[in-house]
């Protein structure tokens, strides 16, 4: 008898989880249905909104935004990790759809361009990046994007930084974070999608900073020796793109190693062990002193061939002609259409470093949202720590060992380099007493490149430019460096 009243109520309750669950599926089935015929209402009101102009004030379009806001807050389910930046393609639909049509008409929002930020006096875009080629984009309050530092304003779209390396690169980068400016940038070497794109467009802007070859040439050879692990070496391995899977797998289980970039970030506690030849080059065949490498160079030296292939092992070593070919070569100059290189920005690296390149960041983003933007940002407190986090290791940890170079190591090293000293005389422009020869038929935008900031601060970057100059000896073709500092 009990098994009987057992069985009837487990029937019982299978018959009432299999009525529940097809009334769920029912329901799941109608929502589905009337969320296809919203969107398709949607789709049908913006269509018609591009035949018509009804009149929109600004707080319409800030009523989209908070409803925009509180959608977002309501689907928690579909935020996953990146928070209030939602992937779904439905709320990017009605980012795309119903707010750019409505601010376009207040004036604010090119609603051919999904991508053009969206800002006026009280809210703003912020785009963030989720991976290498997709971002999200938001409207919040100035406040809100100053608060976030993972908003950005995407400069990158149309402006890229040649990050060369031991060039300025790390000051940059924390400019950048301070700023919010999502820029879009090459290292350690420039792209060919750059190049296309600095050609025929979207890119239009170029910065560039500029540091003394000869200096960076010390730099680079510190830095790279600081970086390698040596014999005996006791600071841990840094895990690295060429470690097969396995091998990343035994250093992180050994506690050995951390992620990729553990021997840039902290040279003091982690080295880069798969580059065996260049250490021992370094250490041995140049004693572990850029002056020896630095007087190989010269061409008149036996060793001039062998160091120049050493050079070139050096992730850093691409030179300041080589970065900007694109407007010197005159085949390359020839095919750039109008969509492409429009301006291009040269800061020369000196004590005002710093200003000056807060001066050309405040530049950019005043042209494209106007002052009242950065008064919002002025009313928060500063990241005291940020700098140190995002400083470049060899500013961090202060291990570039500054060694005094021989006169003769810095005329063959002037020498070396001497197509370098001839693009930063071209950047100069016009001079009535030039140090050396600009450059022939190099691309017009070339020799606007100290064209930022105010007339004190144009006069100021020409005058660092042509202290690089003045500090070198410029040999001429009849004398070896040899004979010229003798």
């Amino acid at each position: 008898m009990a098994n009987i009243v057992v069985v009837r109520w487990a029937l019982s309750t299978a018959v009432y989880l299999a009525g529940a669950i097809g009334a769920i599926m029912a329901s799941s089935i109608y929502y589905t249905y009337q969320s296809q015929l919203m969107v398709g209402e949607m789709m049908s009101t913006f269509s018609d909104s591009t035949t018509t102009t009804p009149s929109y004030d600004i707080s319409t379009v800030q009523d989209d935004m908070r409803a925009f806001d509180d959608d977002n807050t309501t689907k928690k389910s579909e935020q996953g990790k990146n928070g209030n930046f939602p992937l779904i393609e439905s709320n990017r639909s009605r980012l795309a759809e119903l707010l750019p049509s409505r601010a376009n008409r207040a004036g604010s929002y090119d609603s051919t361009n999904v991508e053009t930020p969206f800002h006026n006096e009280t809210h703003i875009s912020c785009f963030r990046k989720i991976n290498k080629n997709k971002w999200v984009e938001k409207i919040v309050t100035l406040d809100k994007f100053w608060s976030n530092e993972k908003c950005k304003f995407r400069i990158g779209r149309d402006t890229i930084y040649l990050h060369q390396g031991k060039a300025g690169g790390g000051t940059v980068g924390y400019m950048g974070t301070k700023f919010h400016l999502g820029l879009r940038s090459d290292h350690p070497f420039i792209k060919e999608e750059s190049i296309q794109d600095l050609m025929n467009g979207p890119l239009t802007t170029l910065i560039f900073t500029v540091r003394d070859p000869v200096d960076r040439f010390v730099s680079m050879f510190n830095w790279r020796l600081l970086t390698l692990c040596h014999p005996g070496d006791k600071r841990l391995k840094t895990i690295t793109h060429e470690d097969s899977a396995q091998q990343q797998k035994q250093k992180r289980k050994s506690h050995s190693a951390r992620r990729v970039g553990g021997h840039s970030e902290n040279p003091q506690k982690y080295c880069l062990s798969t580059k065996v030849d260049l250490e021992k080059t370094l250490r041995a065949r140049y004693k572990s002193d850029p002056n020896v490498m630095a007087e190989a160079l010269c061409r008149d030296s036996p060793k001039y061939e062998q160091a120049v292939q050493d050079l070139t092992g050096i992730n850093h070593s691409p030179t300041i002609f080589e970065w900007l070919e694109l407007l010197i070569n005159p085949n390359m100059i020839s095919n750039i259409t109008k969509h492409g290189v429009q301006n291009f920005i040269a800061i020369p690296l000196s004590s005002r470093f710093d200003d000056d390149l807060e001066t050309v960041i405040m530049e950019m983003i005043q042209q494209r949202f106007g002052n009242n933007i950065l008064s919002a940002m002025n009313d928060k407190p500063s990241n005291k720590s940020l700098k140190s986090k995002l400083s470049h290791s060899s500013v961090k940890h202060g291990k570039e060992r500054p060694r005094q170079l021989s006169a003769l190591a810095q005329c063959c090293l002037t020498q070396y380099y001497k197509k370098d000293y001839h693009v930063i005389q071209t950047i100069l422009g016009d001079e009535e007493t030039p140090i050396l020869e600009p450059i022939k038929g190099a691309h017009p935008v070339l020799a606007e490149g100290c064209s930022w900031g105010d007339n004190m601060q144009q006069s100021l970057c020409k005058d660092d430019l042509r202290s690089m100059l003045r500090e070198r000896i410029f040999d001429n073709e009849e004398q070896s460096c040899s004979q010229l500092v003798t």
